[in-house]
């Protein structure tokens, strides 16, 4: 599945240049969506992508004491705290980053 995860990621890399919203969707009846698609027994769906314009901001900080909690900071604005870079990476032991 890797070429189709580089392909998905490619759209959705694109649309958010063009300041387009995107969401993979993995989670779902593929056998359901390929009667729904009529699609050819040869294919079967593996994800979906959602695409529009977002109706508020996202906005990213850094987690505080392992936070990791969604929250608003107003009506239009959810705040996405993120582990830090060095939290979830794995560091050789003798590196001192």
């Amino acid at each position: 599945y890797v070429d189709e995860g580089i392909c998905a990621q490619t759209i959705v890399l694109g649309a958010r240049e063009k300041g387009i919203g995107a969401c993979m969707i993995g989670s779902f009846d593929k056998d359901s969506a390929a009667r729904l698609f009529e699609l050819p027994d040869n294919l079967r769906p593996l994800l979906f992508i959602a695409l529009g314009y977002p109706a508020e901001k996202v906005e990213t900080v850094n987690a505080v004491n392992g936070d990791i909690k969604y929250y608003r900071k107003s009506k239009t604005v959810n705040v996405v705290p993120k582990r830090t870079l060095k939290e979830i990476m794995i560091w050789e032991l003798n590196s001192s980053d």
